[in-house]
């Protein structure tokens, strides 16, 4: 195969492909932005486990200092996640309470689960 046909037939896959995609309505900023912050709040929490493993095994014994420290952590993390969105309307429908966001995704992970057991 030419380079030129192959290039023609990659680039028509291209236009098909985003036509599809219009043409459907399968892609939606909000929905790549929803997508983009659950994922960013996973990696969140699984990252605030791993701090959490390394700080006790540096052998820090107070567990208020932890938590504390983990407190102020979570607060910056979720601010700065939720300034970062340029979407006014999903801004508003953001979390902003580290609880509520774990909730959010022990939910899909259990929604998840459930799938996969089906």
């Amino acid at each position: 195969m030419e380079f030129n046909s192959a290039f023609i037939m990659f680039f028509c896959g291209v236009l098909a492909h985003a036509l599809g995609i219009r043409i459907f309505s399968l892609w939606s900023k909000r929905m790549v932005y929803k997508t983009t912050y659950i994922s960013s709040l996973a990696i969140l929490k699984m990252s605030e486990a791993f701090a959490k493993d390394v700080m006790i095994a540096s052998g820090l014994e107070k567990e208020e200092d932890i938590e504390a420290t983990f407190q102020i952590w979570r607060t910056v993390a979720l601010n700065s996640l939720n300034t970062v969105l340029p979407d006014l309307a999903w801004r508003s429908n953001c979390v902003h309470d580290w609880n509520e966001a774990m909730q959010t995704i022990n939910k899909l992970q259990n929604k998840r689960s459930d799938r996969n057991e089906v």
